[in-house]
């Protein structure tokens, strides 16, 4: 196969080098946007998002759809507890796990933001062609899904 890495490759030539400086400029862009005009991390963002999304949500469940640190998701919740954004009751089916909800004020908030967001993805996505944008999640989506199967790769390819 030809473009594949070989031991002379510099580093900033993996994709996974590539995949992370894309990261770190849209997520350093945002958590500016989103700490300036609304208090809120780019952690506490996604955790209000997913409880947009799928309501009620428990820590554990933001973890999986985030991949973010589990510690990282509970600091995000506590917070958004703390500014009225997200609720907790007790979980009925888990006792060590709390159901979480958006409050009217997380709703409110996330319905405000949400747009600007759009519109950001939207301004970036307009880079690429149709084409490329379908691939690109194409691929997103298959390199995702064969981490989540293969968790052992990583160990053991490094």
């Amino acid at each position: 196969m030809a473009n594949l890495i070989d031991t002379d490759t510099p580093i900033n030539q993996y994709l996974s080098f590539k995949i992370s400086v894309l990261y770190r400029l849209m997520v350093r862009r945002s958590a500016r946007f989103l700490n300036s005009k609304y208090d809120l991390s780019v952690a506490e963002w996604w955790t209000l998002g997913q409880l947009a999304v799928k309501s009620p949500g428990t820590v554990s469940g933001i973890v999986d759809l985030t991949q973010n640190d589990k510690a990282q998701v509970s600091r995000a919740v506590t917070m958004l507890i703390q500014k009225g954004l997200v609720r907790k009751q007790n979980n009925p089916e888990d006792k060590r796990s709390s159901l979480l909800f958006l409050t009217e004020k997380g709703q409110g908030l996330y319905d405000e933001v949400l747009p600007m967001r759009k519109k950001t993805q939207n301004l970036i996505l307009e880079q690429l062609t149709e084409e490329e944008r379908e691939i690109t999640e194409r691929a997103i989506v298959k390199l995702t899904n064969y981490l989540l199967d293969h968790p052992e790769l990583i160990v053991a390819a490094e």
